[in-house]
């Protein structure tokens, strides 16, 4: 293993470099983003950069993208030392970003969004929608995206072909450098597929690309060495051959993470009313989903994109509403029409929901505001804010979530993707609510990270909230769930317990083989 000391060490640089990073260093005030750290990435090759949410890679992604400055260090593409003082800057030095937290304009169509800053003009700099429209339906099929319309507003596509749009944006800008920031984590298995083969297109062409990632299986995939970066500071860089995942997990969180991930899933026995009763529940991609989930259940749910997963939650929490069947809460019919009559207390149901940047959190507002904002009624005598006891409670909630104190005051724009979602999550804790939607909330998390928010999520359950837990990665819900729902074309065709609940039922389930689990068997009680 090529492995470089924390500070000050450049031996890791590889001769003639496209990029090169050295000793590059950034505070906020007391707070020590980055702390000296060096990499290098020669032309035609992927370099994984790797690390918990919050060591510090958001920050050198925002150096190299022109949008922040290094307090000190060299940055050279090239031969050549830049300053990297805007975007438009680093682009005309041949840095391109993929941002994981979407940059496109909703409003805009994916033509406009494509070649934003850079549309085609005629002689009298007006904008020709014609040719705009004619050259992004070239750049979609060079980077195999023909299905997808220039025409069409951004907003009207799911998210994870957004971030496609993204991705191909920053092929397209054809840069000496690719910085592509957790790609995968809002896409799925095929899109996945997809975005590896457009990477090695744009490997074969002789661009750096840096790879940000928490999964360990994609940077074997596609990376030649990778650097772990830990509370700001680099700890190694080595060849991704040469270590164990073990390694690489300890290096990011200075121990194994072994036993902090529930191998066995504690089962809760179904008995007394459920907190929530679902019965023929359907709208569009829901064709029919019946389901009870008990007080202190962590329920797991399991299916591929687009089969009516998405839909289920938002309507649970009233945000679509549905065109036939019927929800019960203890026992008593409800009809929520709003996600404000879903949180209200008597009803008590609260959503993670899948974008936490457009829908979690509000990106203006300090954490503190975040966190308490669902809950001033309770904060609140006489319509008058109570300060004191508003800050007091908030602190309690960020030291279960493990957040520094000085995050409370912190726009919550400026901390990392992984503790945006502890704030997402910890607006509830704070809620008197019985039931909790997460859809895939360890989505573009890193592993410590999801081991804290399994943490919690026990946490609540054993509170007596009842938690229903969608996640795209099949081995989290197995991990956590004692009991595992199957979604394929809208239906809920598996129920897993026991001996049942294991990867090869589940994925059976989720392809809709003839081997799954009876939809029957195991939601025949529900029916009735």
């Amino acid at each position: 293993m090529s492995d470089s000391s924390q500070k000050g060490d450049h031996g890791s640089q590889v001769e003639g470099a496209a990029l090169e990073v050295l000793g590059v260093s950034k505070s906020y005030g007391a707070t020590v983003a980055l702390r000296e750290a060096s990499f290098s990435v020669a032309s035609g090759s992927i370099h994984a950069l790797i690390g918990e949410n919050g060591a510090g890679k958001s920050t050198l992604v925002k150096i190299l993208s022109g949008l922040v400055e290094p307090d000190e260090g060299t940055i050279r593409v090239g031969a050549q030392a830049i300053g990297l003082r805007t975007p438009r800057a680093a682009i005309a030095a041949g840095v391109s970003t993929a941002f994981q937290e979407l940059t496109l304009v909703p409003k805009m169509t994916v033509a406009q969004n494509l070649l934003l800053g850079r549309e085609p003009r005629s002689r009298l700099g007006l904008i020709s929608d014609e040719r705009m429209n004619r050259l992004a339906s070239e750049i979609l099929a060079e980077w195999d995206l023909p299905d997808v319309s220039p025409t069409v507003a951004t907003e009207d596509f799911a998210l994870g072909v957004r971030q496609q749009i993204e991705l191909v944006r920053a092929f397209s800008r054809h840069g000496a450098v690719l910085l592509l920031d957790e790609p995968t984590a809002a896409l799925a298995a095929s899109q996945v597929d997809w975005l590896f083969a457009q990477i090695q297109k744009v490997r074969a062409t002789g661009v750096a690309i840096v790879f940000i990632s928490h999964r360990m299986d994609e940077i074997r995939d596609i990376c030649d060495a990778g650097t772990v970066l830990r509370n700001g500071q680099q700890v190694s860089t080595f060849n991704v051959a040469d270590v164990s995942d073990d390694e690489v997990i300890q290096m990011m969180v200075g121990h194994s993470l072994a036993e902090r991930i529930h191998t066995e899933p504690p089962h809760v026995e179904p008995t007394g009313t459920p907190v929530l009763s679902v019965r023929h529940l359907q709208r569009r991609e829901m064709a029919d989903v019946s389901f009870d989930l008990y007080e202190g259940e962590v329920l797991g749910l399991a299916a591929l994109q687009g089969h009516g997963q998405l839909e289920l939650f938002n309507t649970l929490f009233g945000a679509l509403r549905p065109s036939g069947g019927e929800m019960s809460i203890r026992g008593r019919k409800v009809r929520i029409t709003s996600p404000r009559q879903a949180v209200r207390h008597g009803l008590g149901i609260n959503l993670v929901p899948e974008d936490r940047k457009a829908e979690g959190v509000l990106t203006g507002m300090s954490s503190l505001v975040n966190v308490t904002l669902p809950n001033l009624q309770g904060f609140s005598r006489f319509g008058f804010l109570r300060r004191k006891h508003e800050r007091g409670r908030a602190a309690e909630i960020f030291k279960l979530l493990n957040l520094r104190p000085t995050a409370m005051h912190s726009n919550v724009a400026t901390l990392s993707g992984g503790n945006q979602q502890k704030v997402a999550i910890g607006k509830w804790m704070l809620s008197p609510s019985d039931i909790l939607l997460m859809y895939d909330p360890t989505r573009g998390v890193d592993v410590g990270t999801k081991a804290e928010i399994f943490d919690l999520m026990q946490s609540m359950a054993d509170d007596g909230r009842a938690i229903l837990f969608y996640s795209t990665d099949l081995a989290e819900l197995l991990a956590v769930c004692g009991r595992i729902l199957v979604m394929y074309k809208g239906k809920v065709v598996a129920d897993l317990t026991g001996a049942e609940r294991n990867h090869s039922a589940a994925l059976a389930a989720m392809v809709g083989s003839a081997q799954s689990a009876d939809p029957a068997s195991s939601t025949s009680e529900l029916v009735q």
